[in-house]
């Protein structure tokens, strides 16, 4: 999860909450599942190409790229790839989430999700892993649908901390860290081996932090957990969950998530 792109030079061109992606219609197939995975880790890693699998890379072609501070990642182009069979929609989706100077933040369009798969070594013709570019673009409307749900829960928390209903409040930066195991996921993760039957130990396979800003000033820092589900019975679609809520930074924080845990019944 973690791909919402804030460009400034643009032109004019918790609670958990499961999600399962049924519009659009996502493929079945167990690849389809992996490769959906593979989108949602492509988070923020601060770290250039160089060194990265690409397929047939060309050094004397390969553009610079610029990283953006908001989200560690490269502005990726919407240049098509030489070898690509089909055009890729170029188009970028805005989010509904505001951004710290007052705009929404934008989804990077399908061309760009597979330029930066191509960046990240998931697709490679030559070793046969490979994601079928006619899927992209479903599983980039997936990642969208993802990310939206995970600030509407956002919201709830903010709505229940503040006691507003219409809490203003803006993402101001967000950064993946896939390899850190939060103290609470850790914590079930022990706890399903005594209760096995009751608790899951499925570990996440991603990790974000969300920066909010309220309209005070004050920053605070969310903390989502994501995990792969069972697939669904009845339509065999892959299914995950998303746990929200916020880091346990200071005092205010660890009364909300008390607070919410224990007296939210909403």
């Amino acid at each position: 999860m973690g791909w919402l792109w804030n460009d400034n030079n643009k032109q004019n061109n918790g609670n958990a909450c499961a999600v399962e992606p049924t519009e659009p219609s996502v493929n079945k197939s167990t690849y389809m599942k992996d490769n959906l995975k593979h989108i949602l880790q492509m988070s923020a890693s601060g770290k250039s190409a160089d060194g990265c699998p690409v397929l047939n890379p060309k050094k004397d072609e390969k553009p610079k790229e610029e990283i953006n501070p908001s989200n560690n990642m490269p502005d990726l182009r919407n240049a098509k790839q030489s070898w690509q069979k089909m055009d890729l929609p170029t188009e970028r989706e805005i989010s509904t989430i505001p951004d710290k100077d007052g705009s929404l933040w934008e989804y990077p369009s399908p061309q760009q999700m597979y330029n930066a798969m191509v960046r990240k070594g998931k697709i490679d013709s030559i070793t046969g892993k490979e994601i079928p570019e006619e899927d992209v673009e479903s599983m980039v409307n997936v990642h969208n649908f993802l990310n939206e749900l995970c600030w509407q829960e956002v919201l709830n928390w903010e709505k229940f901390s503040q006691k507003n209903e219409d809490p203003d409040v803006k993402l101001v930066k967000f950064t993946g860290r896939p390899n850190d195991i939060t103290p609470r996921a850790r914590f079930y993760h022990e706890l399903s081996k005594i209760f096995p039957q009751t608790i899951s130990g499925n570990l996440p396979f991603d990790r974000h932090d969300w920066f909010v800003k309220r309209d005070n000033g004050q920053m605070v820092r969310y903390v989502i957990d994501f995990y792969e589900q069972a697939d669904d019975e009845e339509s065999g679609e892959p299914v995950f969950s998303c746990d929200i809520r916020p880091g346990l930074d200071n005092l205010s924080n660890c009364r909300d998530r008390f607070n919410k845990y224990w007296f939210d019944k909403e």
